[in-house]
């Protein structure tokens, strides 16, 4: 799985609303896109954000898999994006249990 953006400060913005509703998420990868659902600590409400692939420069991702990721420190290492670096997201292979970031300048 690869995905890049050049909206690195939207992309950390929807992060950040997700990571003030829940430190836990579940993000689902398809070949459709990237969704992440949460629950609230009360277990009252449910949240999941849709990014469809086309909603990214470039994705890339052959079947359907799940990983859980903490809000906090995903958007720990992507809230220092500017609107000229492109953020990359990635899996070394679909077994890995870790995601590779990156912040390049333009």
């Amino acid at each position: 799985m690869q995905c890049t953006t050049v909206q690195g400060p939207n992309f950390c913005k929807m992060l950040d609303h997700v990571k003030n509703l829940s430190t836990q998420v579940n993000v689902t990868f398809s070949p459709e896109g990237m969704e992440m659902s949460t629950l609230d600590p009360s277990h009252i409400a449910m949240a999941k954000v849709l990014v469809k692939a086309s909603g990214f420069e470039t994705y890339e991702c052959q079947r359907e898999f799940v990983i859980a990721a903490n809000m906090s420190a995903w958007h720990f290492y992507v809230h220092n994006s500017s609107n000229h670096d492109v953020l990359e997201q990635s899996l070394a292979d679909e077994a890995s249990d870790t995601m590779r970031i990156s912040l390049s300048n333009m």
